[in-house]
């Protein structure tokens, strides 16, 4: 039997990532795309990708170094193909007391429309506000593997970002095409 929902990963070095920056989003394009999606100074990402490691690595290294590391977006996956899903984020939706509380929700869903996995109220930034107009690497992020029996198609992968209480969430979603040839459950 197989585990139908995405998993999430709260890794140390992935939350190491959380912390390195890199540099201005008002200045050239950081991220494929400019952004996702902003509310005020607050700008959101989603990149599925499957070149998760050197990301990671590269965001550590080369951040830290005062350099940009490039991203590989990816839209297409073959069955049994491992991804992962990472937000990217610049500024707090609303400080509060000083500080700056937000959480994720990502979901998947399948091409019927259905709800294939979710992860809820995940920790994306608390303590003092991060650096202004610097890009952030959450330090939450889904893995994704289409598995035996899963139906090809588009599946939709959505992250909300909720700030402090009262304050605005901000939806991005990319879609992940899933094709490859499905065997029938066991």
């Amino acid at each position: 039997m197989f585990d139908r929902r995405p998993t999430i990963f709260l890794a140390l070095a992935c939350l190491v990532g959380l912390h390195a920056c890199a540099g201005s989003a008002s200045t050239e394009p950081q991220l494929p795309n400019d952004w996702g999606k902003s509310h005020g100074g607050f700008r959101a990402e989603l990149i599925i990708t499957d070149q998760h490691e050197q990301i990671e690595r590269d965001w550590i290294e080369i951040v830290s170094g005062g350099g940009y590391p490039v991203i590989s977006k990816i839209d297409h996956v073959g069955r049994g193909q491992n991804v992962h899903v990472l937000l990217f984020f610049s500024n707090c939706i609303k400080i509060i007391d000083g500080l700056c509380p937000m959480t994720v929700d990502f979901s998947v869903t399948k091409p019927d429309g259905t709800e294939y996995g979710a992860i809820r109220n995940q920790a994306l930034w608390s303590g003092e506000p991060p650096a202004r107009d610097l890009v952030y690497l959450g330090g939450p992020y889904v893995a994704f593997q289409a598995d035996p029996g899963d139906p090809n198609g588009p599946y939709q992968v959505t992250a909300v970002i909720r700030g402090a209480q009262g304050s605005i969430s901000l939806k991005v979603a990319e879609v992940l095409s899933v094709d490859g040839e499905p065997n029938p459950a066991e």
